[in-house]
């Protein structure tokens, strides 16, 4: 590890200082076949809290970012706990982001201990939900906007990845959301969802109805479960959505209502075979089509 003497540089991503230090032009080899104006300088080291946010990191840093994330995508970002190989990642790290929320986890206790002395930290305030298109564009923009103002030489190629991102993500939704319209009506028998708080932004995006939300993180109480039931009888609910990386079961909900319960994924790795935002988004949709066929 790096000798102590932290020194960390918070971006709140409004009115913003960096400090200068964090990246560092390379001296060319003396037999490199490459012009200097083309001789490439290191790459900033980037850690990210969760795959969330590293997937667009990738993205719109390419080659002049390595990322590497913290919490595994199947567990609960809540419950999990720092462990010794997360220290070293952030000590040799240049940038570490995470969500604001994520504060009282990765505290100055956990940075201090990393002994690193040019740590920049970006934390990231968001409004709207990752899995919806306005979650990944409002993250891009505040992603591309850090990464401009730490390595300004690399700025327009920061901006010009957030664009062509940012396509992709109007594309995305224009296709989902059309086949959806014609796929729905005949496949659902309910647009009535319970959920995991964390789903509802989702949910609604998709054109379903969210009847009633329970805390994803926490244990439904008697009491609760009893309201729940009770609301979804009462609304036809056909289907229970719950979050996978919260790790709670409610099919004990789903079985008294009468509805189809499945596990919705937050985080890209969630599912094994789904590693991109587009990718996580169709692994939920394929879900509630399969599920809704077989209610």
């Amino acid at each position: 590890m790096k000798k102590s003497g932290f020194l960390l540089t918070l971006i709140c991503l409004a009115a913003v200082t960096f400090s200068s230090g964090c990246t560092q032009n390379s001296t060319p080899k003396l037999n490199d076949s490459k012009p200097e104006a083309e001789a490439s300088s290191p790459r900033l080291k980037v850690v990210t809290s969760t795959t969330q946010l590293s997937t667009i990191l990738e993205s719109v840093g390419g080659e002049h970012v390595t990322v590497t994330s913290i919490i595994p995508p199947k567990e609960n970002p809540l419950d999990y706990e720092i462990r010794p190989e997360d220290i070293q990642k952030l000590s040799d790290a240049d940038i570490f982001v995470l969500y604001d929320w994520q504060i009282e986890k990765f505290n100055r206790q956990v940075l201090d201990s990393a002994s690193n002395s040019h740590l920049v930290l970006v934390k990231l305030t968001i409004i709207n939900s990752w899995l919806v298109p306005a979650g990944q564009t409002e993250i891009v923009d505040k992603i591309a906007g850090a990464l401009s103002q730490i390595d300004r030489k690399n700025e327009t190629s920061y901006y010009n990845a957030a664009k062509k991102y940012k396509t992709s993500v109007d594309d995305k939704e224009y296709s989902v959301l059309s086949n959806l319209v014609r796929k729905l009506p005949s496949t659902i028998t309910s647009p009535n969802v319970i959920c995991a708080k964390e789903m509802e932004d989702f949910i609604k995006w998709m054109g379903l109805t969210v009847v009633a939300t329970y805390d994803g993180h926490r244990p439904i109480t008697p009491d609760v479960l009893r309201e729940l039931i009770e609301k979804g009888k009462a609304q036809k609910v056909a289907t229970v959505a719950d979050d996978l990386q919260s790790g709670q079961d409610n099919l004990v909900l789903a079985r008294e209502i009468g509805a189809r319960r499945f596990l919705f994924s937050s985080y890209p790795g969630g599912f094994d075979y789904a590693w991109s935002w587009a990718e996580t988004i169709d692994a939920n949709i394929s879900l509630l089509l399969r599920a809704s066929l077989e209610c």
